[in-house]
């Protein structure tokens, strides 16, 4: 068999590969990390972090870093109410981050995604940094906001808390009803009674 009589052979079974390898990550993230690496946030969710980021009074040019961005599907809505501003994702999951890059590339979005550890992200001009990330990650940054963010930088954490930090303000994420969902009502298809398995319930926001 030649190559040109193996390619319809190989680009389905890569297909059939890249799905199941997505699906079974999911499945492990849901049930022994609590949270789904693929799972954007749902639209009220976007509105309300919008809405609370509007309140903030942000500079018209803000340097926007969204740590865990997943598609950049938070990070790019925030861009469209601050189009001057300088935006960054970092995302270390490859699918996630290969996604991202191509929907930036063909929307012509000026975001800049990096796929980086986090704590290797400089985040020293940062005015805005967006978490949806789990407590046990927030924990190896917090040192890192500490001492590397500028007086007055926000950190806006979503669903999870920052553990040895002192919100300035706590604002309840309100649901609203989807038409369609292959979830159950909790978000999630296990639930174990930890800090690590709430999501997307609550925003809180850190001022350095």
């Amino acid at each position: 068999m030649n190559i040109r009589e193996a390619i319809p052979l190989i680009i389905p079974s890569t297909a059939f590969l890249t799905v199941s390898y997505i699906i079974v990550k999911m499945v492990f993230s849901f049930i022994f990390r609590g949270f789904a690496p693929l799972a954007s946030s749902r639209p009220w969710v976007v509105d309300q972090v919008l809405n609370e980021i509007k309140s903030l009074n942000l500079k018209a040019t803000p340097v926007v870093i969204s740590l865990g961005s997943g598609r950049s599907g938070m990070i790019s809505a925030i861009q469209k109410i601050y189009p001057q501003g300088s935006f960054t994702g970092v995302e270390l999951d490859w699918w996630s981050y290969f996604t991202s890059r191509l929907q930036i590339f063909l929307q012509n979005k000026k975001i800049n995604v990096l796929k980086k550890q986090l704590d290797r992200v400089d985040v020293s001009k940062a005015d805005l940094i967006y978490c949806y990330l789990d407590v046990l990650t927030l924990r190896g940054l917090e040192r890192k906001f500490k001492f590397e963010c500028h007086p007055g930088a926000i950190i806006v954490s979503n669903g999870f808390v920052i553990p040895n930090l002192r919100p300035l303000k706590e604002a309840k994420i309100v649901k609203r009803k989807e038409r369609f969902s292959f979830l159950p009502k909790g978000g999630a298809i296990w639930s174990p009674k930890s800090k690590k398995s709430k999501k997307e319930d609550k925003l809180f926001f850190y001022v350095i």
